[in-house]
């Protein structure tokens, strides 16, 4: 056997990803994430050891295998340089560099985004680094990258690890995660997988995101970065950033110990405009399109981001000992401010929301590796964990109906123009609408997996290894919602024009509520109006729009809260808000498959495979009947819970084949089967009955997870 470590000369850096083969055989390795090879079965005597790394001069090296016996090579290699020119090698180019040789070396389709190239580039979180990659896109909130879609899917389709351990989900609806609330400074590495091999996870239709967590170096280590920011648009100079680790190792470098740490604070807010065209019949017969409907937000958002990961190792005869711990914290404080110009429905409608929260997301792994020659093994053992608390968002919806606009909307009619033609009495414009939202979201899942390799060697051109493993996770999640308040101000509630808001002047004597509504039919927006303003708000092609003092808003809604109209009827739960969302289930998992991987010759590597899936899942919510009181909502009716199990099995093959006919072409071929799991809502056995509309609405409980059939080709050409 030979086994050894492959570094920069220079620098002395590893070199993650460097192909060393025994040449005229099958049989070689590529060094792992620290830089570390072995190469067994070699047959006694002189062979020659060639190693090679994308971007530095391949090197040949002449070796005397002795039985039973392994030789340790250290291998330094010296970047490629170019005869007669001056190059400057950047760290971006290094990063570049690396992460092409760990593309070389994968086993399956993947791109990769290393460690100097995160350190290089000024990527806010994870997500930013990951839209890099080819094949991947972004979605976005206020400009900032949230979550990933990998060959034109949802992000519900991914699976997103850490140091190969599972993220929970942290989305309300589906099983996505949301990538904004991990600052990418935390990274030693990402790999995004686009095919599956059989020990992975098989629900991964889009692809498997793994996110590397910093191991501690040789000697101690301290780094520590910080930085301002400007919002030109709201001329705010409140940004920072800020992150470090500090990393030693101890008893004779056997225990190493790195502690990370990051905070940082943006102004994420943003000017948004949408509008939406409809088809029109004139009388001339001729069909045009015209806008309809136009809507404008001023939103004021500030992220907050704060999080620490710690990673232990320790050295053990033939592996080592690993415990980390990551742990991220995302809040936001947002105002939104928005005017809806509805030409189809004369409605003209002014919202003013605020909200905030957290979502936390942490993870937890215990695990221990060892090569023993014959066989290798791993053992892992993880907690992780997910969170979202939003508490006491409030809404308040202002709407004048009729009469809101004045003009004929032609096709030549520009969505800038559409404002205009809004009357704009802010004494018609009455309150219909005031509510208070309040989320609490939590998911925990707990992991065993096992893997054991065996290498064997049939001939100098047949090598490779066995592999099998088990996996048992379980997982237990809970979603609850409140919709709380109150809707139908603007036309009354049954019992006399807005009875309810003239018992809100009880509340407070001194707005004369009831003189308002005596006077306008409404509580209207002109009592509220406040002074807020901006520049250049949607580059000044639309007004920002009359705007309320929420401090009076809020005071509105706390004695509102307390007030009891003459039917006994105060501020009521929303039941398709609240009851409609809520559920709280567990699911467990259990997997088993068997792979290997052949090298035939230096041209063809075959990978051959099977998964076995066991899902079972039993969630609870709802069942209840819609209530209608005075064409108002009122509180739900027959309420009960419903408990609803599932038990599916699964047998998915994953095949790939590798072809290297030459050095700088690779093909690579998979054929796989995948699952995608359905979103919770779409299973959990919510059941709401409307009696007076005569219908009802309820979960498919009974919903299987989709098999998908993949069928991938990748061909990539490098050259040195």
């Amino acid at each position: 056997s030979i086994s050894g470590k492959v570094t920069d000369r220079g620098n002395k850096e590893i070199l993650f990803g460097a192909n060393l083969v025994i040449k005229g055989t099958s049989l070689g390795a590529a060094t792992d994430l620290d830089g570390n090879y072995i190469i067994r079965n070699i047959d006694e005597g002189k062979q020659t050891l060639e190693v090679s790394y994308i971007g530095y001069n391949p090197k040949t090296i002449e070796v005397t295998i002795v039985a039973n016996r392994t030789l340790n090579v250290d291998v330094e290699l010296d970047f490629k340089i170019i005869e007669g020119e001056v190059v400057l090698v950047t760290g971006q180019v290094e990063g570049q560099i690396q992460a092409i040789n760990q593309q070389i070396s994968s086993n399956t389709i993947s791109n990769v985004v290393s460690k100097s190239r995160i350190e290089e580039l000024p990527d806010v979180n994870a997500a930013e680094s990951i839209g890099r990659l080819p094949g991947v896109s972004i979605s976005r909130s206020g400009g900032e990258a949230n979550k990933v879609s990998i060959r034109g899917l949802s992000p519900k389709y991914n699976t997103v690890t850490v140091n190969g351990v599972r993220l929970p989900s942290n989305s309300g609806e589906d099983r996505s995660v949301d990538l904004s609330l991990i600052s990418s400074n935390m990274l030693a590495g990402i790999e995004v997988k686009k095919a599956n091999t059989a020990d992975m996870d098989a629900d991964a239709l889009g692809g498997t995101i793994d996110l590397r967590l910093k191991e501690a170096p040789k000697d101690f280590k301290l780094n520590f970065n910080a930085q301002g920011g400007y919002n030109k648009m709201l001329k705010d100079w409140g940004n920072y950033n800020f992150n470090g680790n500090v990393s030693n190792r101890f008893f004779e470098d056997k225990l190493g110990v790195i502690l990370g740490f990051n905070g940082d604070q943006y102004n994420r807010s943003a000017d948004q405009y949408s509008g939406t065209y409809s088809r029109v019949d004139t009388p001339e017969g001729v069909t045009e399109n015209r806008i309809n409907n136009v809507v404008t937000r001023d939103v004021n958002s500030i992220k907050d981001r704060l999080g620490a990961s710690l990673v232990l190792d320790y050295v053990i005869p033939n592996g080592k000992l690993t415990l980390n711990g990551f742990f991220n914290e995302l809040s936001w404080d947002e105002t939104r401010r928005q005017q809806t110009y509805d030409l189809g429905g004369n409605r003209h409608n002014i919202l003013f929301r605020e909200n905030g929260g957290t979502t936390n997301i942490f993870t937890s792994a215990l695990g221990v590796e060892q090569d023993f020659g014959i066989m290798s093994y791993d053992l892992s053992f993880s907690l992780t964990g997910s969170s979202t608390n939003a508490p006491d968002e409030r809404e308040f919806n202002f709407v004048r109906e009729g009469g809101s606009f004045v003009g004929i909307v032609t096709a030549d009619t520009k969505p800038t123009e559409i404002a205009a033609f809004a009357t704009n009495d802010s004494t018609r414009i009455g309150i219909q609408d005031v509510y208070r939202y309040d989320t609490d979201r939590e998911e925990n899942q707990s992991a065993i997996q096992y893997n054991v390799k065996i290498p064997f060697v049939f001939t100098n051109d047949i090598s490779g290894y066995f592999k099998t493993g088990a996996k048992f996770r379980w997982l237990d999640r809970n979603n609850d919602k409140e919709q709380y308040g109150r809707n139908g101000l603007y036309y009354g509630n049954g019992s006399g024009p807005n009875q309810f808001l003239s018992v809100l002047g009880d509340r407070i004597p001194e707005w004369d509520v009831e003189g308002l509504v005596d006077q306008y039919g409404v509580l209207p927006l002109s009592f509220f109006l406040s002074d807020y303003s901006r520049d250049n708000f949607l580059d000044n092609k639309y007004p920002l729009g009359f705007q309320a003092d929420l401090n009076m808003l809020n005071r509105m809604y706390n004695a509102l809260d307390l007030v009891t109209d003459s039917s006994g009827t105060q501020m009521i739960p929303n039941s398709i808000g609240s009851l409609g969302e809520d559920y709280d289930g567990i699911e467990h998992y259990q997997a088993a498959y068997a792979m290997a991987e052949l090298k035939l010759g230096n041209i063809f590597t075959f990978i051959p495979g099977v998964r076995y899936e066991n899902d079972y899942s039993k969630y609870t919510a709802y069942v209840f009947r819609e209530v209608t009181i005075n064409n108002l909502p009122g509180p739900p009716a027959d309420l009960d819970t419903i408990t609803s199990t599932r038990h599916f099995d699964f047998i998915l093959p994953m095949i790939h084949l590798i072809a290297k006919p030459n050095d700088w072409l690779i093909i690579r071929t998979a054929y796989t089967q995948t699952l995608t799991r359905p979103d919770f809502n779409m299973f959990a056995p919510i059941t709401r009955i409307n009696s007076y509309n005569n219908y009802m609405r309820a979960a498919n409980t009974k919903l299987k997870p989709s098999v998908s059939t993949n069928y991938d080709l990748a061909v990539s050409v490098y050259e040195n």
